[in-house]
């Protein structure tokens, strides 16, 4: 189990444990009963079914997603939840009629959307996810509409619309400039354009924003050094690449000359 899966688990159970400790420390004779918040209840097993899904405890975290639905069957995070798990546990239709679900206990919440959005991406059904795209960031009470048109944007990238990939990142990043990856892929289409200063620029930003060391940015990061001739960087990204990345591919097939 990841650490940081395991740091979450932990968080989550303290609160919950916290919360039923009070409830059975005033539910006796001498002080009033605590009525259960069923939907608080719910979304603390919701959030502890996602942690043990990442953590790859499949089994405790469909326990935990089945608990917060018997807790609260019309709340739409547990049916989002579920059908993640439904999903990454290879059932992709019923995966679907959960998302659906969920969208049909909130039909314009712009989460839900969203969520639905990103699962019709993963099955490669580009169209259908640009829609529930756009229909989320319709959402006026939906705070993140920038991680919206970002996941737009890695929608569209993935599915080779490089024009409409760019016009999403740009939106994202004109909401929020730390989108890192918005960041990321402009920076790597402003250099495919032979625009080195704007990739260098957009790359900058990436790196002030703690954007992760990846195959994909030190690739990124050494083509730019090359194409800005700088010499530190060349050899300071080509050092990551052969540390870090063993089965790193040859940085020059991305550089353009």
């Amino acid at each position: 189990m990841k650490l940081k899966s395991m740091a979450v688990i932990a968080t989550i159970i303290l609160a919950v444990g916290c919360a039923k400790d009070t409830h059975q420390m005033v539910a006796n004779d001498t002080l009033p009963k605590v009525r259960i918040d069923k939907r608080k209840a719910a979304e603390y097993n919701v959030q502890l079914g996602i942690a043990y899904l990442q953590a790859g405890e499949t089994t405790r975290a469909k326990i935990k997603l089945n608990h917060a639905l018997d807790l609260a069957p019309k709340l739409p995070s547990a049916y989002y939840a579920m059908g993640l798990f439904l999903e990454k546990t290879g059932e992709p239709e019923k995966a679907q009629q959960s998302y659906l679900t969920a969208i049909q206990l909130n039909p314009n919440g712009g989460r839900e959307h969203n969520n639905y959005g990103a699962f019709l991406c993963r099955q490669h059904r580009f169209d259908a996810a640009e829609k529930e795209f756009l229909i989320a960031v319709d959402d006026d009470k939906l705070p993140n509409t920038a991680e919206v048109y970002e996941n737009a944007g890695m929608c569209a990238e993935e599915a080779k619309s490089e024009q409409k990939a760019k016009q999403y990142y740009e939106k994202a990043l004109m909401i929020d400039g730390s989108r890192l990856n918005a960041l990321l892929a402009l920076s790597e289409y402003a250099l495919q354009a032979h625009d080195a200063q704007k990739a260098k620029d957009l790359f900058v930003r990436y790196t002030q924003e703690n954007g992760p060391i990846t195959e994909r940015s030190a690739t990124l990061g050494l083509n730019i050094a090359k194409s800005t001739k700088n010499t530190h960087d060349i050899a300071e990204y080509e050092r990551i690449l052969k540390s870090h990345f063993s089965e790193a591919k040859q940085a020059d097939e991305m550089f353009v000359k």
